[in-house]
């Protein structure tokens, strides 16, 4: 796996995405207002671990943490731990308006 740097931007949208949690009818792709996001976010994990573990057991969201299957690009992380959640994003943000 290559390394990856940390980024300011993205350390800020993922923590706004750990604050929003699923609230309003939002789930892990959804923000509050309908708008989709490519990020990872856990709800439902007591710890970092747990939502760690839940992500590696999860094809999709281990080729995206481990750099996999057309994630090789990815250069930049960013984190955020809220009340609501545990977000990670990479590389860039990216939402589909509602």
């Amino acid at each position: 796996m290559h390394a990856l740097t940390v980024s300011q931007e993205l350390m800020d949208f993922a923590q706004i995405r750990a604050n929003e949690g699923g609230r309003a009818g939002g789930g892990p792709h959804t923000r509050p207002n309908g708008d989709r996001v490519g990020n990872e976010l856990a709800t439902s994990w007591v710890t970092a671990q747990d939502a760690f573990n839940a992500w590696m057991r999860s094809p999709a969201h281990m080729n995206a943490m481990l750099g996999l299957n057309g994630w090789e690009q990815n250069t930049r992380f960013g984190v955020g731990v809220g009340p609501r959640g545990i977000s990670m994003i990479f590389d860039r943000i990216v939402i589909e308006p509602a």
